[in-house]
């Protein structure tokens, strides 16, 4: 609950305005605060000199006073009424080396930090979704020195299981170039671009690119099913056509038309390709038509 107080030198009349289920007061009220961004998911280790690019002199910290906090990965939800986390939330880490209560050359930090994109996985489609952040490339940490309690990974003892051995992963590859904005591409100079979808490459003069080079399918069990989804919008007062290859597999799209001459009308329309496939070698031909 968050109290908040105005007071008024007139009749010193106080007033209370009352907010049920916010905290009270942020983790990042006091102590010494330092923050840092990340690109993309994984274990990060912040040695000795990381902390001193972040103006710390390690020599004087007791490594027990620090803590990591942060929102975890992807966009903060858009819904008033979606859940998120109030303030933000400590991060388990583990320091090596915090035993002696010095931060020494050797000891580091481990902590897990996630991107400003993420991933999701539709049930009913049984593929992997990618959700980019359309306001930020990065996401931001903040590194906390303080007389809080530490928080720590914690030990967990062995779980007796059956052995099983495991050669295989699923992988996730995805290319997203967001360049070009629909209400940017309109002409109108009263339309400066804006909304949260914005696309890549363009098909205007050069109706064939290919894209073979960006992803790396070595390691892939070709004996496995495979799944591809592209997003592909078009503008054309006639139904057109989209066209992805993937090695031996060709997936054609029809997108409706558009009225091109009314600025009120739908300016463009959506084709999407979700589809099962199977590669007959790992270094496949990919590439888009229109």
């Amino acid at each position: 609950m968050v109290l908040r107080t105005t007071l008024t030198t007139l009749f010193s009349l106080i007033s209370f305005a009352l907010i049920v289920g916010q905290t009270p007061r942020s983790v990042l009220a006091d102590g010494e605060i330092y923050k840092f961004a990340v690109s993309q998911d994984g274990v990060y280790k912040l040695d000795y000199e990381f902390l001193e690019d972040l103006s710390i002199n390690p020599t004087i910290i007791d490594p027990n006073r620090i803590n990591i906090y942060g929102h975890g990965g992807g966009t903060l939800p858009q819904e008033n009424s979606a859940e998120r986390v109030d303030d933000l939330a400590p991060i388990p880490i583990r320091i090596i080396g915090e035993e002696d209560g010095t931060f020494d050359q050797g000891d580091y930090i481990l902590v897990y930090c996630e991107s400003a994109d993420d991933w999701s996985y539709d049930q009913n489609a049984e593929i992997f979704q990618y959700h980019k952040n359309p306001y930020e490339t990065q996401n931001f940490y903040f590194l906390r020195i303080g007389n809080q309690d530490k928080i720590r990974i914690g030990s967990q003892s062995m779980i007796d299981v059956e052995d099983r051995t495991s050669t295989a992963f699923d992988e996730r590859l995805h290319y997203e170039n967001d360049i070009y904005n629909l209400l940017h591409l309109s002409g109108d100079a009263n339309l400066q671009g804006s909304g949260r979808q914005w696309y890549g490459d363009q098909f205007k003069v050069q109706r064939s690119r290919d894209y073979s080079s960006i992803f790396d399918f070595s390691g892939a069990i070709l004996s496995e099913l495979a799944k591809v989804r592209m997003s592909f919008v078009a503008r054309s007062a006639q139904t057109s056509t989209v066209s992805l290859k993937v090695g031996e597999n060709s997936f054609d799209r029809s997108i409706s038309r558009t009225i091109v001459d009314e600025i009120e009308s739908r300016y463009a329309r959506i084709g999407t390709i979700t589809e099962d496939f199977t590669l007959t070698n790992t270094n496949p031909e990919i590439s888009i038509s229109y």
